[in-house]
């Protein structure tokens, strides 16, 4: 099966190529750049809330899901036939596919509510096992 990513070359059994995956991380940079600078004005202004996903110390907030929107919008026509696993939304789409992008939106979500700069916005592209 052979099928075309948004940068014009073929991707095929084989996987990505180092002409693709260049491609992708010229683009996915300013992209993330992007989001992570709407992030900073949004956290600077103050105005976000929080809840509890699983226990007291895994937390979300309404950053992560705009993060984690923004993202998505931005991959999915970079490489329209990759999967995307987030870890708010889960899996998009019907099916896990090849290639995969991995998303965590916030890493670093109880540094954000208690006013602690220290996080990041962590984006991976995993085919045939490697990132």
């Amino acid at each position: 099966m052979t099928t075309s990513s948004s940068h014009g070359a073929k991707l095929d059994n084989m996987g990505l190529n180092d002409a693709i995956v260049e491609g992708l991380v010229g683009d996915l940079l300013p992209a993330v750049w992007d989001v992570g600078e709407r992030l900073r004005a949004k956290a600077a202004a103050g105005r976000s809330s929080f809840s509890l996903k699983s226990s007291v110390g895994d937390l979300v907030t309404d950053l992560d899901h705009f993060v984690e929107g923004a993202l998505i919008r931005k991959l999915s026509p970079l490489l329209p036939e990759a999967s995307i696993v987030s870890e708010e939304a889960g899996i998009t789409g019907e099916r896990l596919s090849e290639p995969t992008w991995v998303i965590d939106p916030i890493d670093g979500t109880t540094n954000l509510v208690h006013g602690l700069p220290y996080l990041a916005i962590s984006v991976a592209l995993v085919s045939q096992g490697a990132t």
